[in-house]
């Protein structure tokens, strides 16, 4: 008797060490990017522009691509299939970061959350009582240790009036409209070009950083030239390109206290 108990005594064991308690159970895993979307007004009146929230939360060391130029991946894009008369505007993005990955690759990303706005004007024919509905997908890249696609495919249901009230969600846009990069104010950017080289200069700056657009004029070596703890950044000119002849992109620049702010920057050479 004592012989058969023994076998059966570690079966019991055996089984009970591979289910863990309730408490002690592997959490399901996050995904890399929740995406969500609201309206800045809660009725579509017609002539009049509504503002569209898309935002994209990602999970803890991943990241999404910006729009500007990029060794690697490729920006979020929105496709909306829009009805007849009504015209959206493109996608307003915040400055990204730099991120330069192993072997020199230099990327612009996003970490943590981005919020990106976008236009939608509602034609003056919109006929008021009907609830429009807008079907649009939302596609992207989020990458950590590798790369994993994404995909949305959702509607916008708007209900046409007479008269709106802004949403609950309309602080969360002013906040991401503020974070938009704005031109350059006139005479607060010096920019020396001389043979090879364009070398950009803001007086109050302690770190400057420079993220082109993809079509900025070629650059020789942004991950060495990019970036600089001082208010004086030079850039070495690449090889010409075609369509590709202006300095175009965001100036990211370092205050005292920790602050930064962001210009854009569109200029043709000795400009």
């Amino acid at each position: 008797m004592r012989l058969l108990l023994l076998p059966l005594l570690a079966w019991l064991l055996i089984g009970c060490g591979e289910t863990p308690p309730e408490d002690q159970a592997t959490p399901a895993p996050l995904p890399q990017v929740t995406f969500s979307h609201a309206t800045s007004h809660q009725e579509a009146v017609p002539g009049q522009t509504l503002q569209l929230l898309w935002r994209f939360d990602m999970a803890p060391q991943w990241h999404l691509y910006g729009p500007g130029r990029n060794d690697s991946g490729f920006p979020p894009s929105v496709r909306l299939d829009l009805p007849d008369g009504w015209v959206a505007g493109p996608l307003q993005w915040p400055a990204p970061e730099r991120y330069v990955m192993a072997g020199g690759i230099l990327d612009h990303v996003y970490h943590g959350q981005l919020l990106l706005v976008q236009e939608l004007q509602v034609p003056v024919s919109a006929a008021v009582g009907p609830q429009v509905v807008i079907p649009l997908q939302v596609d992207w890249l989020a990458c950590k240790d590798a790369c994993v696609p994404g995909q949305a495919k959702t509607s916008l249901k708007l209900t046409v009036a007479e008269q709106t009230t802004p949403s609950a969600e309309i602080a969360t846009i002013e906040k991401a409209l503020a974070a938009v990069p704005v031109p350059a104010p006139e005479g607060a950017l010096t920019m020396t070009w001389s043979d090879g080289w364009v070398e950009l200069e803001v007086a109050d700056a302690t770190g400057l950083a420079f993220y082109p657009d993809q079509d900025c004029l070629a650059l020789a070596d942004l991950v060495r030239d990019g970036e600089i703890d001082s208010g004086r950044l030079k850039l070495e000119l690449g090889k010409a390109v075609a369509g590709q002849t202006r300095l175009k992109g965001i100036l990211k620049q370092q205050l005292s206290g920790g602050v930064a702010r962001h210009w854009t920057i569109n200029i043709q050479p000795g400009g």
